[in-house]
């Protein structure tokens, strides 16, 4: 085998482990943009939950119609 061809097989081993290690790359960026759009999603979920209780509470809210509210937005 000549040395041309023996550096051959190297580039083509080494272009392999480049081609796999960016589809690992890419398949993990897309989990953390799914990931980040999930925590956006429950941050505005926490937020608007917070708005209405917020004003349920300065609106004069009974005990009773509190914990309605609550048990109408718990969490599973």
């Amino acid at each position: 085998m000549k040395r041309s061809q023996r550096l051959q097989v190297i580039v083509d081993l080494k272009m392999n482990q480049e081609k796999k290690h960016l589809e690992a790359l890419g398949k993990q960026q897309d989990i953390k943009h799914q990931k980040e759009t999930q925590l956006n999603s429950l941050k505005n979920y926490r937020q608007d939950y917070q708005d209405k209780n917020e004003h349920l509470v300065k609106s004069g809210i009974s005990v009773m119609q509190l914990m309605e509210f609550r048990n109408e937005h718990k969490l599973i």
